[in-house]
Order: structure tokens, then C-alpha cells, then sequence
């Protein structure tokens, strides 16, 4: 594996809780969109004020591991 300053233009960034983190969560805010994983509907980010806010990512459920594009 080489090193880079600079990621390929198709990637993404990968969001995941620690194994101990709780409720598994990766966001909590103050808003009412919730985000769910799209294999076992477990709450991954709660309180969100728009459902584009964590636009690009990837959030990995702390659950069934599933990743979860949020740009679809």
C-alpha cells in the first residue's frame, strides 16, 4: 500500500463507533431526521436538522456492521 496526501476522486469517508460507545449512534443532534441502517433499521444518526447534513459518507451500523451510503 502506498501512502497519499490525496484521496481517489470516487471515495468516500467512513464513519463507525467504537465497539463500547453506547447506543451505537454516530450523530446526535437537535433536529427531527433520524437516519436509520437500511439492513436492520437501528438509529445511526439521530437529530439531524436536513437529511443531506452528513451528505457523502458512509456510516457503518454499530449493529450488523452493514455500511450505509447517505447520499442516496
Amino acid at each position: 500500500m502506498v501512502a497519499s496526501d490525496e484521496l481517489p476522486a470516487n471515495s468516500r469517508a467512513v464513519m463507525s463507533a467504537a465497539p463500547d460507545s453506547g447506543t451505537g449512534r454516530l450523530f446526535t443532534g437537535h433536529g427531527s431526521v433520524d437516519l436509520a441502517c437500511g439492513n436492520c433499521d437501528q438509529v445511526i444518526a439521530q437529530g439531524l436538522r436536513e437529511t443531506d447534513e452528513l451528505a457523502h459518507l458512509v456510516l457503518q451500523c454499530n449493529g450488523c456492521l452493514t455500511y450505509n451510503r447517505t447520499d442516496l
